[in-house]
């Protein structure tokens, strides 16, 4: 049975007032889940998993505490939601082995705030676009 999960990070304590806090990430995140449990009944709702208070600019997602117990979880026909890019990647290279790996195992991602579903050839196409903006605003802050 596929499942969804949702995984949320902050780099700071106060990524609440910035908007960019867990709990913006978890709601945003739920109605995503909820619109595509709507769509297709046949799949579940697993996890969230959370890493507070981490870079993604310097630790990869696997290598993320709670990104590391998202990818043990993972199985074919999976679905991993992100509120928005940065959240989970601020490298493209991290990005590439990460999304590598899930498309070989049949893993598809989602980032909310872009509307981007990657298991398209157009979501493909933008998941990168969105993975080099996000490396790239990492490297000008």
């Amino acid at each position: 049975m596929p499942m969804i999960y949702l995984y949320a990070r902050c780099s700071h304590l106060d990524s609440a007032e910035s908007g960019l806090g867990l709990e913006i990430q978890r709601e945003q995140g739920m109605a995503a889940a909820n619109r595509l449990i709507a769509a297709n009944p046949d799949l579940y709702f697993g996890a969230i998993y959370e890493d507070r208070v981490v870079s993604a600019y310097k630790v990869d997602l696997i290598r993320r505490r709670a990104g590391r117990k998202l990818q043990e979880v993972l199985r074919r026909g999976d679905y991993v939601i992100f509120a928005k890019m940065d959240r989970g990647f601020r490298s493209l290279r991290d990005f590439c082995v990460t999304t590598t790996l899930w498309k070989s195992m049949g893993v598809k991602l989602i980032i909310v705030d872009a509307g981007v579903d990657g298991s398209t050839p157009h979501g493909e196409l933008m998941l990168g676009m969105l993975a080099i903006m996000a490396q790239f605003h990492s490297a000008i802050l």
